[in-house]
């Protein structure tokens, strides 16, 4: 007996409806997403209240769908959480950005599935497909493979060159030999080389260092969800002029295991608020240019007790741009915080942030 056949679903919602469903427990939440992806031609998005719902929830559907003839062709996608605070300074375990990786690849292809993540995950911007895209190599047996250049290539792409290859996102060169874990993999493979080109591509145990069954073509996939060359860096730069509540910006490139530990490779950009401090203080600058650009900031902290502060922000720039008559770009902004607990082990903060931007670009 088929399990799916267990469960009756209500007729599917017209466009625009909604459709509660109750009363189910244990693994019934799973049973019933499984039987509604069923009999949906199109990709199901179940958003979870914590990564663990998350979980638990792939593993059922994968549990309910396996062997079932008309699942065929229904894939089921987990795109798990970073798993870290907003002002941690450290990055998310490899093994998390791998299977984010994974995800992201399959995720334009896919025409009929499930994609399961927590709310969290839901709120986070992420890459354009062109960068996933753009950033993906198909190596092949046979293939012309410049060592040094490949090299280069992986760093800047945010993978670490290690002594010995253990996680997602390492490498390691040995004369005409490149071990490499690449994201979205399950397996780590060696690259044997002839002169410049591949002589043979094998899977290899990241336990035993033992290489073993050959394969025709591995995919690598970019080490981060961000670039991190020195266009990027100049791009996030320029960019984050224009944003008035930053302290400052902390950005490591290359390994950062000094703060995130053996899974921190690839580096790191952790940006970093104006929040409350002791004392009571303000500022106000303002600047005027060519292009009638007129740009006012100002910055006040208050002490309200001891232990005690009130910090708030703000912004107003308007600019056109020389030479043009209609391009303009206007905006305005603000950002209070509150702290209790200044000088102590423990503090509370609550902080609020608005940009408003109104612009016609080139």
């Amino acid at each position: 007996m088929n399990l799916l056949d267990l469960l009756t679903l209500p007729p599917p919602p017209a466009a625009g409806s909604r459709q509660h469903w109750g009363g189910l427990q244990g693994a019934l939440p799973g049973l019933a997403l499984a039987r509604a992806a069923l009999r949906f031609d199109g990709l199901s998005l179940v958003v979870t209240e914590n990564t663990q719902q998350a979980e638990r929830l792939y593993e059922e559907l994968q549990f309910f769908l396996a062997g079932d003839s008309t699942a065929v062709g229904l894939e089921v996608l987990h795109f798990p959480d970073w798993e870290t605070l907003p002002y941690d300074n450290f990055s998310p375990h490899q093994d998390i950005i791998s299977a984010r990786m994974e995800t992201l690849h399959r995720l334009p292809q896919c025409k009929r599935g499930v994609l399961i993540l927590p709310i969290t995950t839901l709120l986070h911007r992420l890459p354009p497909c062109e960068y996933i895209t753009a950033n993906t190599l198909i190596l092949k047996a046979g293939q012309r493979f410049p060592l040094q250049e490949m090299r280069k290539a992986l760093e800047a792409a945010g993978y670490q060159c290690v002594d010995t290859v253990y996680e997602h996102g390492e490498f390691a060169v040995r004369g005409s030999i490149m071990d490499l874990f690449p994201m979205g993999s399950d397996i780590p493979y060696r690259i044997e080389l002839f002169d410049d080109e591949v002589e043979s591509l094998r899977k290899f145990s990241p336990d035993t260092q033992i290489s073993n069954d050959k394969v025709d073509a591995i995919r690598l996939l970019p080490g981060r969800e961000y670039p991190l060359h020195p266009q990027a860096i100049a791009s996030f730069r320029q960019a984050f002029r224009e944003v008035f509540a930053v302290d400052r910006v902390q950005l490591v490139r290359g390994s950062d295991s000094t703060l995130g530990g053996r899974g921190g490779a690839g580096g790191t950009i952790n940006i970093v608020s104006k929040l409350p401090q002791s004392g009571t203080f303000g500022q106000v600058s303002g600047s005027y240019g060519n292009a009638d650009f007129k740009r006012i900031t100002g910055d006040v902290n208050v002490q309200l007790a001891d232990g005690i502060a009130f910090r708030v922000q703000g912004l107003w720039h308007d600019q056109d741009v020389a030479g043009r008559d209609a391009i303009y770009n206007r905006r305005w902004g603000f950002a209070p915080s509150f702290a209790i607990g200044l000088g102590t082990p423990t503090r509370l903060t609550a902080s609020y942030y608005r940009l408003e931007t109104h612009e016609l670009p080139d």
